[in-house]
């Protein structure tokens, strides 16, 4: 059984360009279906581009890989490399994009919903980068597939290939289908935060700040905490708001707990063992309880018609 690394590959950034980034953001912590939460963006649709992006990604991996292999066998290892327990095992390489995710969901089919969740994600990074998301796409998904310490994409192989001074002794990895139930795990590849940025990132940001990061192209990414979106559905509304936060129990454990006040009535509280969740879970109950989302079953289902 292989065990899991401390440094994975850093998740690819997802940018604002010709989407809604709030809208985009919100739909891949909900589990509502097209069914229920008919947006351009719900779970299930972004889910299944997720899927087919990652299944054209890995069958050219497989295809231009050296030596070559028949059709049924590029079939099987593709997979053994997509199985839900790989999927999933991926995701548990993220632990604050996880726990965030989980924080917003209490659907009883966990599992499921968590790998629906990294589709979506990848659905979404496809969605929002447009033409230059598939070698985006290809280095973070190769470099959590490869088990060698330099991963080597589809289009670097074809570079490679069509180059005079490539020498044709040099050949990429060669994945091994794992034996059931092991885990496929990355390279010790060092995380270039420089050039993307992770989903959200409650823990690692100072509250009330967005986050943000570069991008492939040096243009600035941002995402969109639930606080976040409080401060901008308030200020569209011209309504005035604000948070009072303590800290209780001992100092080495404390707990703290945010009040969220709207127009001077508490709307909000939130109690945690950080004061940034704590804040999160006061905004997200102050946001429900003014309207301007909807609670259902414990998921979160956004009224999109507020922010426009």
């Amino acid at each position: 059984m292989l065990t899991k690394f401390s440094d994975p590959p850093a998740l690819p950034a997802i940018r604002g360009d010709g989407v809604d980034l709030t809208a985009l953001t919100l739909s891949l912590y909900t589990t509502h279906p097209f069914s229920v939460f008919p947006t351009e963006y719900s779970r299930d649709r972004l889910a299944q581009l997720g899927k087919t992006v990652l299944h054209l990604v890995v069958t050219e991996y497989l295809f231009k890989r050296k030596p070559l292999t028949d059709g049924q066998t590029i079939q099987t290892e593709r997979d053994s490399i997509l199985n839900e327990e790989t999927i999933l095992s991926w995701l548990d390489l993220y632990p604050t994009e996880k726990h965030h995710f989980l924080n917003q969901s209490n659907s009883l089919n966990e599992r499921q919903n968590l790998y629906d969740f990294f589709l979506s994600y990848v659905g979404a990074v496809y969605l929002s980068n447009g033409y230059s998301a598939r070698p985006i796409l290809e280095d973070w998904i190769i470099k959590l597939i490869s088990p060698s310490d330099q991963a080597v994409t589809a289009r670097q192989v074809a570079l490679e290939e069509s180059s005079p001074h490539a020498p044709s002794s040099v050949d990429p990895p060669h994945y091994t289908p794992p034996l059931p139930h092991q885990t496929i795990i990355p390279p010790l590849t060092p995380p270039q935060r420089s050039s993307s940025v992770q989903m959200i990132d409650h823990l690692s940001t100072p509250p009330g700040s967005p986050i943000a990061g570069p991008s492939l192209n040096g243009r600035t990414t941002r995402f969109t905490s639930i606080a976040q979106i409080l401060n901008q559905i308030a200020a569209q509304k011209h309504i005035p708001y604000n948070y009072e936060e303590r800290a209780k129990g001992e100092d080495h454990t404390p707990v703290w707990v945010v009040h969220c006040l709207i127009d001077g009535q508490e709307k909000g509280c939130g109690r945690a063992s950080k004061k940034r969740i704590a804040k999160e879970n006061a905004a997200y109950q102050a946001i429900v309880k003014m309207g301007w989302m909807r609670d259902s079953e414990g998921d979160l289902e956004l009224q999109m018609r507020e922010l426009v």
